[in-house]
């Protein structure tokens, strides 16, 4: 998905197509899971690993002969949406395998740690992959054929996940837990009995500003480095630090929280991103956003896995799929919403507010975050 979010737009531009179509087909990406999350969570309690993990091959494969014998606007917006709910379901499945085979919220931190490495390495490798592709595989850059290879190495990607994936057991029965029974866990019968639970409301609003501030760095950092006048490549480069630094807090920060309560390392993250985003009203050097960038990678990459974790403990096993497609939902959401929302704001009053709204949205994850912590006093839980 990664790949192709950078392909198709490339593609398209090549073509003839305007922004607002692009702004279609990068939207498509997200658009349909704002209805699906929530039953893709669902299929993933009932189904477990294997099944989900197929469903996502064949709508990646699927998408890949449309997007190769339909490349027109609407052939790559339903591309788009194909690949954008091929990836939640492969997703999903993956991190629910991981929480219901670990033991323990510390495991469980280690285990999410790991597997959320994935997209933030196919964030650096994806766009990279298809770039040269496009570049080199064509005739002319971008052309058709260049597409077509594309879509071959989307297949190629797609059955080698799968042919990796088949061997790995489904899970049969969930490890007990050692932590407390979460307060939604007394009454998880009904189909929203999740959001009954103030804590993982909590949880999903903590969330959804920590996807609000992602969003916002991925809109502003092109359109303030144009402004300021840096180079495409280092506005590349300042990305490519944010990427490295995503990736590389995520198996770290489960260490950290051996020592450390998670209240306190979701409060701190959440300070850290808003005093990030307050900075970068000042900074003018790139070697200072390369900088801001790597820093708010270790930040916005350690929150997720913190809030993860904390959404794991706050749910009852066989209904950890449904908690996922919500947080999802969210992330859809914010992903379609908050781009249009902040541009809107950028054109009327700057990027200089766009930066300190998003840090007073950081900021506010830091306070709701001191409602996250079970009280224990442990560190790790």
């Amino acid at each position: 998905m990664s790949g192709l979010r950078a392909a198709l737009p490339i593609y398209a531009l090549h073509q003839g197509y305007g922004v607002t179509d692009i702004g279609l087909i990068v939207a498509g990406f997200s658009a349909s899971n704002l209805l699906l999350s929530v039953p893709i969570g669902r299929l993933v309690d009932r189904r477990g690993l294997q099944f989900p993990w197929r469903c996502s091959v064949w709508l990646a494969l699927f998408a890949a002969v449309l997007c190769a014998a339909w490349p027109s606007l609407v052939g790559m917006c339903l591309a788009a949406m194909l690949v954008g709910t091929s990836t939640a379901l492969s997703q999903m499945a993956a991190q629910h395998h991981v929480l219901v085979s670990s033991a323990n919220s510390q495991e469980r931190a280690e285990s999410i740690g790991w597997i959320m490495m994935a997209p933030a390495g196919a964030a650096l490798i994806g766009p990279m992959l298809m770039g040269v592709l496009l570049d080199r595989a064509g005739l002319a850059p971008a052309d058709q054929q260049a597409l077509w290879a594309v879509c071959v190495a989307m297949v190629l990607l797609a059955l080698g996940s799968q042919w990796i994936v088949r061997s790995v057991p489904e899970r049969v029965a969930a490890p007990p837990s050692s932590l407390p029974a979460a307060p939604a866990q007394a009454a998880s019968t009904g189909r929203w009995a999740l959001l009954a639970n103030p804590r993982f409301r909590a949880v999903l609003v903590v969330n959804t500003l920590s996807f609000t501030c992602w969003n916002a760095f991925l809109l502003v950092i092109p359109v303030l480095g144009h402004e300021r006048g840096l180079s495409a490549t280092l506005i590349g480069a300042i990305f490519g630090a944010f990427s490295i630094t995503t990736a590389v807090s995520r198996p770290l920060l489960p260490r950290l929280m051996r020592k450390v309560r998670r209240r306190f390392l979701l409060i701190g993250t959440n300070l850290g991103c808003a005093l990030i985003f307050a900075a970068l009203v000042w900074v003018e050097a790139g070697w200072a956003y390369i900088l801001c960038a790597a820093l708010l990678g270790l930040t916005l990459g350690s929150v997720q896995v913190l809030l993860l974790t904390t959404l794991s403990d706050e749910t009852p096993t066989d209904k950890l799929g449904e908690a996922m497609g919500l947080r999802m939902m969210t992330y859809s959401a914010t992903s379609v919403v908050m781009p249009i929302a902040f541009g809107v704001l950028g054109a009327l009053l700057g990027q200089t507010a766009v930066l300190l709204i998003t840090a007073g949205m950081a900021a506010l994850g830091a306070g709701l975050s001191t409602r996250l912590d079970r009280g224990g006093g442990r560190p790790g839980t």
